[in-house]
């Protein structure tokens, strides 16, 4: 297949990696093709009780949690840099989950806060 260069490509591709409900933590991965300003996702079939670490807390970004809800930003202006061969973007901690979870409504932006196009492979649908 040749792409004639009418094939859209997706900025950004989210994915779940590493669930364990014994260690109670999924890692959330992302491979980005421009730099990451701000990041927000909802997390079903856990309970979440945390995140840190990753390119996030690398970057010195502030991560705010709900049971569901992952948000994370850099009121600095900093930004998560692009990465191509995919990097952790966050761990999660939850206190329970089901053997099934799932990711939906993501929002990657990019430093100005516009939505970058993504590809989310944990999806709900």
């Amino acid at each position: 297949i040749v792409d004639d260069g009418s094939c859209v490509y997706p900025e950004a591709y989210i994915s779940l990696v590493n669930f364990s409900q014994e260690n109670n933590s999924v890692d959330i991965l992302v491979q980005n093709d421009e730099p990451i300003g701000g990041f927000q996702f909802t997390i079903v079939g856990a309970s979440i009780s945390g995140s840190s670490g990753g390119t996030a807390e690398d970057n010195g970004f502030t991560m705010s949690v709900s049971s569901s809800i992952v948000i994370g930003f850099n009121l600095s202006g900093g930004t998560i840099p692009s990465s191509d061969q995919g990097a952790i973007l966050v761990s999660v901690s939850f206190t329970s989950a089901s053997d099934n979870i799932c990711l939906t409504d993501v929002t990657l932006s990019d430093p100005l806060g516009s939505a970058l196009d993504i590809l989310n492979l944990n999806s709900c649908d």
